[in-house]
């Protein structure tokens, strides 16, 4: 196996998911409301938004029953945030949507 991956013989890819659109997904699937018409899993959306909640540290959301797509976009930013503040990431994961730093 390491002489494969190594070697000059073998040809390499990896596919990248753009990000906004795997986020949007994500909400669409885990988090959305019922009036969205989106297919949503139900059984796990509880579970989800406990989970989006902690890494928030927003637990007046913790009983939701579900999130509208601009609360699901401020959980993320509060999460970005904390990251940002707390560990050594590149500076262009804590770039903000308007230019700015989050820090």
């Amino acid at each position: 196996m390491n002489r494969a991956v190594s070697s000059d013989d073998v040809f390499r890819f990896s596919l990248v998911r753009d990000p906004v659109s795997r986020a949007i997904s994500g909400w669409k699937s885990k988090l959305a409301c019922d009036s969205t018409g989106y297919h949503i899993d139900r059984r796990d959306r509880p579970v989800a938004i406990r989970e989006l909640c902690k890494l928030s540290g927003s637990p007046y959301l913790m009983n939701a029953s579900c999130l509208e797509l601009d609360q699901f976009a401020d959980e993320l930013n509060k999460i970005k945030y904390a990251i940002c503040s707390r560990t050594n990431v590149t500076l262009l994961d804590c770039v903000t949507s308007d230019g700015g730093i989050a820090v």
